[in-house]
């Protein structure tokens, strides 16, 4: 055959086998793409015996072998193995009527294929999990042959020609496809992630267990390639899709399987569902080539009348919302643009779109709780006169309809889709008379326009895109006159605050009350003059996310409109009656958080707060590798320090390398154990039992750290400092009688503190350490003066103590200048505690000490921590460590804190209720006093809190008298950022920057 296709007959098949392998047994001819696969069934086991087509390079059958075996054992699927020939080889070469043909045996993998039965609901997620783990395994595979020229390679669909397609329709939608990968795929197919990948896990390659719940095997590994990885994936869903009722819902079964195993980036969200058609689109097209040169061939057109009919459903399925609906069922939304949205509309000012007094509104749910608000058997008339009445009563210029309202009012066949209802609003509605004028919050032009004549439809509509410092943002202005759109065309550009159409009546409208539907959204996808207003309740998270809440662009107060999330108020019932009653909450009106990203942390109705304050979350919240290397290590191995692991020791390294003079590490699970663990040590090395630590210290919730944490022991419900522990004062930078800056400083505060520590040396106490932040956090953010540390390090040293510097809060970067705040002093401790910043929020800490001190540990009496060092925690914390260098994220403290302390001093001169600004890098502290008296103002410092808690800042108080405002935000925090800040609290305090 010119195709290069073996050939041989089952005889010539057992022949070969028993010939070249010893293998003895019948054999049965297996379907097969390019090739011929025997199964030979032995005496104990059964192989497959693979003859290749006649074309194919060795080199890349050894590619084939060699990944079987790289993943041999390490997968969830059983996969083949090679066996070796008679003669020691892989490979074996064999003639037949003038051709070569290299074969090859390998193991065969029992079971039936997927195709072959009827998968169970817990099939497709499992599915995905064994793809991403098969990819896992491929990490750092590579071979010679990878890079060869695959027609099956699905970076090779723009390429395609689908002329091969006689049919036009089918021609036409085929090109489709191949265009919208061009689109979406194509312009970032570099930034993908690229390996060595299957290239084929489809239904007639996967085997299933009996009962439909597992993937048990994979075979085939024919059509491997080096492309993005991405593929597998989009190739396995390709085939899971194929003859579903519900394609989309098995999709996202199938991803959400692969993400968590291996999480997609935002990129490969974004291409996935164009490269899962893309795929369809090039099988298609190679089987209609192959069946005009081979008819006869079954095999060749297995999936492709399935293919078809799904392309024709997926053409309406746009990437925009298939990606959203996808991350929605892996819990990974709010999507980019989502979050993009929200920084955005902190940095914007916008026009009304109605020219009414919002605080005269009327809530007007639509969602049944107020029955006289439906419309219900009335015609729509009636109702319009019924809705005008109401708004008459209350005096109300306008009511409100909410966003993310679930409503059961939709009668009409438009909002009935397979079934299900079309209930979940997507925007807001705006009930008021007819021939209100609506206007343009923001500048930008008009997108499309149509008249929705249907009954319950939009009737006049406009699609405008704004122009501002966002994402893509576009609007509908739905149910407005006819006339409205007699005055735009397509292209029209229009300013902020213009005015875009009038209200129309009910019959113009659709059938409803005059009002004005308002909607965003970041994509049109595709359609003009429309867009859906509701959603079904399956869907509705991926269009929540699609069309974000309008309320920021239409100055609505948040009392005015419904929400679509748990009530606060029983969750902090059930919290109140499950958890204990000193748990305490942030603001007056606690915060209802779903989600975190970077420097943001989200509510439940997707509102982004910028987070000033939560410093654990060291490189951000959820931050990408730091998230990827834990769960990368959770799926290879998570066990305890008593066998020899490399993450531990590369951790400890990577410490040691920043702490010149220490040299060993204990890996522990928080700060508190880890500066527990410092006192033991101290008290081993010195023999001694008496601690010395600052005022307002706090050091941890361990019963021997808050002997040692004034701010703990001497508040509400303490008992007490410890019998062992004497207590140092802290200067004064407010009130003291020296300022900071005065060279002397240090010495002159220090000189209380030694005092205090001569007179216990004379009643024969000796310490075994002082344990001192070396910027103290609950002592306000104060940054103590030069000398100070100094002076009481050299004093403890030579009272035959150590130091113990507690870095949980400031270590890592965080002050900009130095790694270490202890740094900046000029002074060398003993030992190091550093908490769960390390781990960004994992729960990972660490001591380094020196190697004396921990021999003297040594005693006899083993240190075992359960979860301490283990290699998860490890990789975790390496990642953190990674991060913070690659990312500059210690010169980024630097910078924005010097700007935010430039700002701040600004601040401080226009208002005297403001003493002092210190802190260094991202570890700030603002004090408020009463001006008269300098005495602390925790009102204000409480005021300023819940103000920017308004704001969508999010900050808190600290300090020995609650009247410091303290910052300290994840190390991602920028320039924009502390602009912002600053901006607001500017505004909150009434203080206009000059």
């Amino acid at each position: 055959m010119t195709d290069g296709r073996p050939s041989f007959s089952t005889e010539q098949a057992e022949t070969i086998a028993e010939r070249e392998f010893g293998i003895t047994g019948r054999a049965k001819l297996l379907a097969s793409y390019a090739d011929q696969n025997f199964l030979i069934n032995g005496s104990n086991q059964k192989f497959v015996l693979k003859i290749a087509n006649q074309f194919e390079k060795p080199e890349v059958l050894d590619m084939q072998n060699q990944a079987m075996r790289w993943v041999k054992g390490k997968t969830m699927y059983a996969t083949p193995s090679p066996m070796a020939a008679k003669s020691g080889r892989d490979l074996v070469l064999i003639q037949s009527e003038n051709a070569s043909y290299w074969v090859r045996m390998v193991s065969f993998i029992p079971g039936s294929f997927w195709a072959e039965g009827t998968p169970a609901p817990e099939f497709w997620p499992a599915l995905g999990q064994a793809q991403a783990d098969l990819n896992l395994a491929l990490i750092g595979f590579s071979h010679a042959a990878q890079n060869r020229e695959l027609k099956w390679n699905l970076t090779q669909v723009p390429k395609l020609d689908f002329s091969v397609i006689k049919h036009p329709e089918k021609q036409a939608l085929a090109c489709f496809h191949r265009d919208r990968f061009n689109q979406w795929v194509t312009p970032h197919i570099e930034e993908l992630t690229w390996a060595v990948v299957h290239n084929d896990a489809n239904d007639h390659n996967v085997l299933m267990s009996a009962d439909g719940q597992q993937p048990l095997g994979l075979i085939d590994f024919g059509d491997m390639d080096w492309a993005p990885r991405l593929c597998d994936l989009a190739i396995t869903a390709a085939y899971g899709v194929l003859d579903q009722d519900e394609p989309l819902r098995i999709l996202a079964q199938i991803v959400a399987g692969w993400h968590s195993v291996l999480p997609l980036t935002d990129l490969e969200w974004s291409c996935l569902w164009p490269m899962v058609c893309g795929r369809l689109a090039m099988s298609v097209r190679h089987s209609a080539e192959s069946r005009a040169a081979e008819p006869e061939n079954e095999y060749l057109a297995v999936t492709e009348a399935p293919a078809w009919r799904f392309l024709e459903k997926a053409k309406s399925w746009h990437p925009d919302f298939v990606e959203r609906y996808l991350r929605a069922a892996s819990n990974c939304l709010p999507s980019p643009q989502a979050i993009a949205f929200q920084i955005a509309c902190l940095q914007h000012h916008y026009k009304p779109i109605m020219a009414v007094d919002w605080n005269r509104a009327l809530s007007f749910p639509l969602d049944g709780s107020r029955p006289e608000l439906l419309p219900g058997s009335a015609d729509a008339q009636t109702w319009s006169e019924q809705v005008q009445s109401i708004l008459d009563f209350a005096q109300a210029p306008v009511g409100i309809g909410g966003y993310a309202e679930k409503r059961t009012l939709y009668q009409s066949p438009l909002f009935h889709l397979s079934g299900k209802a079309r209930e979940i609003h997507l925007g807001i509605d705006l009930f008021a008379p007819e021939h209100t004028p609506v206007y343009a919050p923001l500048p930008g032009k008009i997108h499309s326009l149509k008249i929705n004549n249907n009954s319950q439809d939009y009737g006049g509509t406009l699609l405008v895109k704004f122009t501002w410092n966002g994402p893509a943002l576009y609007a509908l202005y739905g149910h407005l006159s006819h006339a409205s759109l007699d005055h735009w065309q397509v292209g029209d550009t229009f300013e902020a605050g213009d005015t875009l159409g009038f209200l129309g009546n009910e019959k113009e409208n659709g059938g409803w009350a005059p009002h004005l539907h308002f909607q965003l959204m970041f994509s049109d996808c595709g359609y003009e003059g429309d867009f859906p207003g509701v959603a079904t309740q399956d869907e509705a998270a991926a269009w929540l996310d699609l069309c974000p809440d309008p309320r920021r662009l239409m100055n609505l107060p948040e009392c005015l409109t419904a929400s679509a999330f748990a009530d606060k108020s029983k969750l902090r019932e059930r919290r109140q009656s499950r958890l204990a009653a000193n748990l305490s909450l942030s603001y007056s009106e606690p915060l209802y958080m779903v989600r975190g990203y970077g420097q943001y942390l989200y509510d439940e109705h997707g509102r982004a707060y910028l987070d000033c304050v939560n410093n654990v979350a060291h490189v951000g919240h959820c931050q990408k590798q730091v998230v990827l290397a834990g769960q990368k290590q959770m799926h290879t191995l998570n066990t305890n320090t008593r066998y020899l692991h490399h993450h531990i020791l590369d951790l400890s390294d990577a410490l040691c390398a920043t702490l010149p003079g220490l040299d060993v590490c204990f890996l522990v699970n928080s700060g508190s154990e880890a500066n527990d663990l410092a006192m033991r040590l101290a008290r081993a090395f010195t023999g001694q039992q008496h601690f010395y630590c600052f005022e307002a210290a706090y050091h941890g919730h361990l019963s021997p750290l808050i002997d040692v944490s004034p701010y703990k022991c001497l508040g509400p419900g303490g008992l007490g400092l410890g019998p062992a522990v004497t207590m140092l004062p802290l200067p004064d930078t407010v009130r003291g009688a020296k300022a900071f800056s005065d060279p002397g400083a240090g010495a002159f505060y220090a000189q209380p503190a030694l005092d205090i520590l001569a007179s216990a040396a004379k009643r024969g106490i000796r310490p075994a350490a002082l344990i001192a932040e070396s910027i103290p956090g609950c002592g306000g953010q104060l940054v103590l003066p030069q000398g100070y540390l100094a002076a009481l390090y050299q004093a403890i040293h030579e009272q035959g103590g150590l130091v113990i510097a507690d870095e949980v809060q400031t270590g890592l970067g965080r002050v900009g200048t130095h790694f270490w705040a202890f740094q900046q002093h000029g002074v060398i401790p003993d030992i190091v505690t550093i908490g769960k910043p390390l781990g960004n929020g994992h729960p990972v800490a660490a001591v380094v000490t020196r190697r004396e001190i921990a021999d003297a540990f040594a005693n006899g009496m083993e240190y075992f921590n359960t979860f301490g060092g283990n290699p998860v925690s490890c990789a975790i914390a390496l990642e953190v460590l990674k991060v913070i260098e690659n990312e500059s994220l210690q010169a980024n403290a630097l910078m924005v804190g010097e700007y935010l302390k430039e700002q701040f001093e600004a601040l401080k001169n226009d208002l005297p209720q403001l003493a002092d600004v210190r802190g260094t890098g991202l570890f700030l502290g603002l004090e408020w006093v009463h001006p008269d008296t300098l005495h602390p103002n925790p009102e204000l410092a409480s005021q300023v809190v819940e103000g920017m808690r308004h704001h969508q800042i999010l900050l808190s108080t600290d300090g020995p008298h609650h009247n410091v405002t303290k910052i300290k935000p994840p190390m991602v925090f920028n320039l924009s950022n502390a602009e912002s800040l600053v901006k607001l609290l500017r505004e909150l305090l009434g203080i206009r920057k000059v």
